[in-house]
């Protein structure tokens, strides 16, 4: 029974971290685009949000690489 949880809660996580992966790019890219829009009319707080999406997009990459390779340690 408890492995039939644990599989189910794997499938899961596959199928989220996987879905972050395919679309990582296009959020983090909206997410900065839309925070510098914001920057250039006058919202102090855009800067640090558009200067931080690329940052978090290189962090999933990294993570989506480690994934892809098998070399995560919670597996």
């Amino acid at each position: 029974m408890l492995s039939y949880i644990l599989e189910i809660i794997d499938s899961v996580g596959d199928s989220i971290v996987n879905f972050i992966d395919i679309y990582s790019f296009k959020a983090c890219l909206l997410v900065g685009l839309v925070a510098l829009i914001l920057y250039i009319f006058g919202y102090d707080k855009g800067k640090k949000i558009a200067t931080v999406s690329p940052a978090v997009y290189i962090v999933i990459e990294i993570f989506m690489k480690f994934k892809k390779q098998n070399i995560l340690i919670f597996k």
